[in-house]
């Protein structure tokens, strides 16, 4: 594990697009095309994973990461870019404080690039500490309640994301 002290994204929040669903069913359907072209082995993502464990979201991280560098091809950009924004969401469950804090080494060749990793590092300039990190030891005060702490379930946003990310192939 390493710690990088800064990193920077220069998009404005008004310009991102969260994740690479496409918006119309003709580009849905040439991306669904262009996955079902290459096995998936990540999906479907069966039991014993636990949407709740890092250690389950590294696991997901890693397998997708794989996928990318050894079933990809350069050809297939829209798979690319695609699995791409599934590894950054995967590595941010497993990894919850990226870019602060200490986190596993990625291979270079899955840049640090995408609607959703470039989303995640302005959110995360953005937001006070308390709402960064593990869901698990993660508190915030109750905006309408602040003396009752309530717990941020980064995890479950996450899954959430990872669901409708993957559901132009097959709902989790």
């Amino acid at each position: 594990m390493f710690t990088l002290p800064i990193i920077s994204v220069e998009p404005s929040p008004s310009t991102i697009t969260i994740g690479v669903e496409p918006q119309n069913d003709q580009v849905r359907d040439e991306l669904r095309h262009s996955l079902l072209s290459i096995p998936i082995p990540f999906l479907p993502v069966l039991p014993p994973f636990d949407w709740r464990s890092q250690r389950d979201w590294a696991m997901l991280s890693s397998r997708i990461g794989d996928w990318l560098l050894t079933a990809v091809t350069p050809y297939q950009q829209a798979a690319w870019i695609w699995g791409r924004d599934a590894f950054w969401i995967t590595f941010v469950a497993a990894n919850p404080a990226f870019p602060s804090g200490k986190w596993p080494k990625w291979r270079a060749e899955i840049e640090l690039d995408g609607p959703f990793i470039t989303y995640w590092i302005m959110r995360q300039e953005n937001e006070p500490p308390s709402r960064i990190g593990d869901s698990a030891n993660d508190e915030h005060p109750d905006p309408i309640t602040p003396s009752v702490p309530v717990l941020y379930d980064i995890h479950g946003e996450l899954w959430a994301r990872f669901k409708e990310h993957v559901s132009i192939l097959a709902p989790l």
